[in-house]
This record gives C-alpha cells, sequence and structure tokens, in this order.
C-alpha cells in the first residue's frame, strides 16, 4: 500500500476531529483513505474525481468485499483529497 502523505494526514486528522468522529475510529477511517487511494492508482482513476469512488464502491461490491458503512466516511476522504491530492505529488 502507498504510504500516505503527511501533510494529507495533517489534514484529514483535522478533519475527523472537526467532523466529531470518535478517535477510536480514526484508523479506520485512514485505512480507508489509504485504500481509495491505492485503488485510484491501481485503476489509473483521478483522485479528485467524483466517479472514482462510485468506481471503487462498484469493484468492492463485485468482488463481495465489505464497502464503508458510513456515508460520511466517503465524503472526508473526497473532501480531503480534493484540497490535497494535487499538493503531495
Amino acid at each position: 500500500m502507498l504510504k500516505l502523505p503527511e501533510i494529507l494526514l495533517k489534514k484529514y486528522n483535522s478533519l475527523l476531529i472537526k467532523n466529531n468522529i470518535l478517535s477510536h475510529a480514526h484508523g479506520n477511517y485512514k485505512k480507508w483513505l489509504q485504500y481509495y487511494l491505492d485503488f485510484c492508482k491501481k485503476y489509473k482513476h483521478p483522485y479528485a474525481a467524483p466517479e472514482s469512488l462510485l468506481f471503487l464502491l462498484i469493484n468492492l461490491r463485485k468482488k463481495s468485499k465489505s464497502v464503508p458503512s458510513n456515508l460520511k466516511q466517503a465524503r472526508l476522504w473526497r473532501y480531503t483529497i480534493q484540497g490535497s491530492v494535487q499538493n503531495c505529488h
């Protein structure tokens, strides 16, 4: 898996706190963010494109894998990525 850039982690941590995500859930949120970024890199989907998240969810369902149970989590990924990923490459 890709190592998450420090700037992205800092922004994501602040969003988790700002959105009142319980601290014991932060690891799971970060795991799914990393999974999303890995998926986008592997299948060459733009990180910040709205359809990339949809492609990930479709791919997980096809493979009968679990999907993030919380749409808030997915929205936080997108919000974080749209503002940060372009600065991390």
